[in-house]
C-alpha cells in the first residue's frame, strides 16, 4: 500500500536498523567475542548504562521488527500462493486459510513494533549523555578488536542518533501502521469476497457434474438393462430349440451304467452327456455367465481331467475343458454350453427302461428315460407299526430270486413319512408304511436284477445257543398252550413247549423240559 513519505524514509530507517542489529547479533556469536568482552569488563559504568540502554532498545526493538517484517514476507508467500493455486485450479480454501494466518500475523507485528518503539525512547534519552562520555573509553577498549569490532561500533552509533527525530517519526509511523491495518482489513476483505466466488462456483460446478455422472450412470443401467433383457430373450430362444424338435438316435440298452461324462442319448446324431449336480440345466452357459451352475459345470469337468477353474465364473480356461469334453463325446467343440446339451444327475444311473422308440421325435418335457442309481439296492414298504424295530445300521439278510443262500446287507436309511401301501390304494383299508433303504455287502449278489421281488429279513434281536424247532411244529391248544410231537422209538410223545423269538429260516425258540439237542420233531405235510 501507498504511504507518507516520511513513513517511508522511517522504514527504511528501520530496515537499516535492523540490518544492524543482525549484523551485532551474528558478530556476537563468533570467536573474537571473548576477547571483546575481556575488554568491555575494563569501561566505567557508563559503558554499562550504554549496554543496558542499548539492549533495552534491542530487546524491544529487534523481536517486533523480526515479526513485523516476518509476518510481510508471509503475506507476500501466501497471496503468490493463493494466486499460483488459483491459477492450476486448486483447493482454494487452503490457500485462503494460509493468506489470512500471515495477514493476521502481520499486524500484530506492527502493534508489537509500535509498542517497543515508544517503550525504548524514555531510556535511550536518558543515556545519551552517558554513552557520549563513556565513547571515548569504549573506543580505546575495543580497538584491540578492529576492525571486527568496527561493525558493532556502527550499530551502536545507529542507536545513539537524535532521538527527539525518532520519537516524531515513531509517531509517523503508528498512523502508517494503523493505515496500513485498515488496507489489510480491506484486502482480507476482497479476498473473502472472492474466495466465496471462488468456492460458490466450485460448488455449482462440483454439483453439475454429480448431475451429469448421475444422469450419465442411469443411462448406462438404461443400457444394461435393454442388453440383459435382450441376452435373456435370446437365451430363452436357445432353450427352447434345445428342448423342442430333433429326432433321437440313440439309446442305451437296460441294465446300462451310464457314468459321469459318457454318453445318455443322442439326438440328431449329437450325444447327449451325463455330469453330476442337484440341479438341471436351466441356461445356456458361455464366457461371463456366473453362478452355481457354472461351479457344478467346473467340478464335472475338473472330475473329468479337463483343467477348468474352480471359480464359479465361466472363463476363458473353462471353455478350453469344455471343448476338450466335446471332442470327446463327440459333438462340434462350441466351447458353450446349450440347454439340452448335458443332464445332470447326482450320481451314475442305470438305464431301467426307454420311453420312445429310435427315430422318435424330441418333445420338451417329454421323458426318454427311466433310470435308478447305479448302486444296488433293496427298498421295503414297512409296516409303521414296525418302524420303532428297525434302524439305520441293522443288519438283513436278503433272499434273491436264483440264489440259493440269502446275500447280507444293512439297513441304510428310513423314511419319516409313512404312505398308504401302493397294493391296497384301489380297495380295502389301507396299511400305512415307511420306505426302507437297504444296501447289499457285496453289489454283485443283485446279478443285474431289476426291480425283481426280494424277501427281506430284518434283525431284531440276536438270542444265542438256543433250542429251536420248526415253526410248523407248534401244534396250537384250546388252553393258548403249545406242544410238540417227538418221535422216540415208534411213540410220539405231546412235549409242552414255550415258543421265543421266531428267526429267519422258519425257526423258533422254545423252552421245554423233556427236549434236548437232537430230538425228531414232527413237521405235518402240508396240504
Amino acid at each position: 500500500p501507498a504511504v507518507s513519505d516520511d513513513v517511508t524514509a522511517y522504514g527504511r530507517s528501520l530496515v537499516q536498523l535492523a540490518t544492524a542489529v543482525a549484523t551485532a547479533r551474528s558478530l556476537m556469536e563468533g570467536s573474537w567475542y571473548s576477547d571483546a568482552f575481556a575488554a568491555a569488563t575494563a569501561l566505567t559504568a557508563a559503558r554499562v548504562q550504554v549496554e543496558t540502554a542499548s539492549a533495552v532498545w534491542a530487546a524491544a526493538l529487534v523481536p517486533a521488527l523480526g515479526a513485523y517484517e516476518g509476518a510481510w514476507n508471509e503475506v507476500n508467500a501466501a497471496a503468490a500462493a493463493f494466486d499460483g493455486s488459483l491459477a492450476r485450479g486448486d483447493d482454494a480454501a487452503a490457500g485462503r486459510a494460509r493468506f489470512v494466518a500471515a495477514a493476521e500475523r502481520a499486524a500484530l507485528g506492527s502493534t508489537r513494533l509500535g509498542a517497543a518503539t515508544q517503550s525504548t525512547f524514555a531510556p535511550l534519552t536518558q543515556s545519551a549523555s552517558a554513552i557520549a562520555i563513556a565513547q571515548a573509553s569504549l573506543d580505546t577498549a575495543t580497538a584491540r578488536a578492529n576492525p571486527i569490532f568496527d561493525p558493532w561500533r556502527a550499530a551502536v552509533a545507529q542507536l545513539v542518533g537524535p532521538t527527539a527525530d525518532l520519537q516524531q517519526r515513531a509517531a509517523v509511523t503508528q498512523s502508517a501502521l494503523a493505515r496500513i491495518g485498515a488496507l489489510l482489513d480491506l484486502q482480507r476483505t476482497a479476498i473473502d469476497g472472492g474466495l466465496g466466488s471462488a468456492e460458490r462456483a466450485l460448488v455449482a460446478a462440483r454439483e453439475a457434474s454429480a448431475r451429469s455422472a448421475a444422469q450419465s450412470g442411469a443411462t448406462i443401467a438404461n443400457a444394461r438393462e435393454q442388453r440383459d433383457q435382450a441376452q435373456a430373450q435370446f437365451d430363452a430362444t436357445r432353450v427352447d430349440e434345445a428342448l423342442s424338435g430333433g429326432t433321437v438316435t440313440w439309446l442305451p440298452a437296460p441294465g446300462d451304467v451310464v457314468q459321469r461324462g459318457q454318453r445318455l442319448y443322442a439326438v440328431d446324431g449329437a450325444a447327449v452327456g451325463l455330469l453330476y449336480g442337484e440341479a438341471p440345466m436351466f441356461r445356456r452357459i458361455a464366457i461371463g455367465i456366473a453362478g452355481p451352475d457354472v461351479a457344478a459345470l467346473e467340478t464335472n469337468l475338473i472330475a473329468l481331467g479337463y483343467p477348468a477353474t474352480a471359480d464359479g465364473t465361466f472363463d476363458a480356461a473353462d471353455a478350453d475343458a469344455l471343448r476338450m469334453w466335446q471332442r470327446e463325446l463327440g459333438v462340434a467343440d462350441t466351447g458353450e454350453l446349450l440347454v439340452g446339451a448335458a443332464v445332470f444327475a447326482h450320481d451314475a444311473v442305470r438305464i431301467a427302461a426307454t420311453r420312445v422308440p429310435l427315430g422318435s421325435p424330441l418333445i420338451a418335457a417329454a421323458p426318454i428315460l427311466d433310470v435308478t442309481e447305479a448302486t444296488m439296492l433293496v427298498t421295503i414298504a414297512l409296516d409303521a407299526t414296525l418302524q420303532t424295530s428297525v434302524r439305520a445300521g441293522d443288519v438283513v439278510t436278503v433272499q434273491i430270486p436264483g440264489r440259493s443262500a440269502p446275500a447280507g446287507g444293512r439297513v441304510a436309511a428310513m423314511s419319516t413319512i409313512a404312505q398308504a401301501s401302493s397294493t391296497q390304494q384301489a380297495q380295502g383299508p389301507q396299511r400305512a408304511t415307511v420306505t426302507v433303504t437297504v444296501t447289499l455287502d457285496d453289489p454283485a449278489a443283485g446279478g443285474g436284477l431289476d426291480l425283481a421281488p426280494v424277501r427281506v429279513s430284518i434283525v431284531d434281536q440276536v438270542h444265542r445257543d438256543v433250542l429251536a424247532v420248526p415253526v410248523t411244529s407248534l401244534i396250537a391248544r384250546a388252553d393258548g398252550t403249545f406242544v410238540v410231537q417227538v418221535q422216540r422209538g415208534a411213540e410220539r410223545v405231546a412235549v409242552v413247549v414255550t415258543p421265543g423269538l421266531f428267526g429267519d429260516g422258519g425257526l423258533v425258540e422254545v423252552t421245554a423240559a423233556g427236549l434236548a439237542p437232537g430230538d425228531l420233531v414232527v413237521v405235518p405235510n402240508p396240504l
